[in-house]
């Protein structure tokens, strides 16, 4: 799910749902775009969101931890992106997921 608070306000979250990463992470930046810490993007300004979120609602059974994976590249998997004014070559990932 993308939700951008700047344009959409606070999420939304009703009776009983629990946004996990601010559950188990409470004031730690959990931007999943992130142009700055993210080498696998390219932009001309730093852009970080936090567009992806990890929502639940358990009855029986409690959230132990919230990770964020793909950080990483993918070693050979890569894309060009051509512009008027350059060529270049970038691996292929635009955002961080939580697991």
């Amino acid at each position: 799910m993308n939700w951008d608070d700047k344009l959409d306000g606070p999420f939304p979250l009703l009776d009983g749902w629990i946004d996990a990463w601010t559950e188990l992470r409470p004031g730690e930046v959990g931007w999943t775009y992130d142009t700055k810490s993210n080498k696998m993007l390219s932009g001309n300004r730093a852009l970080q969101k936090w567009l992806d979120r990890f929502i639940c609602k358990l009855k029986d059974f409690k959230i132990g931890r919230i990770e964020m994976i793909g950080r990483d590249a993918i070693p050979g998997l890569s894309y060009v992106k051509e512009t008027k004014v350059r060529v270049q070559v970038k691996d292929l990932a635009d955002n961080f997921k939580l697991a």
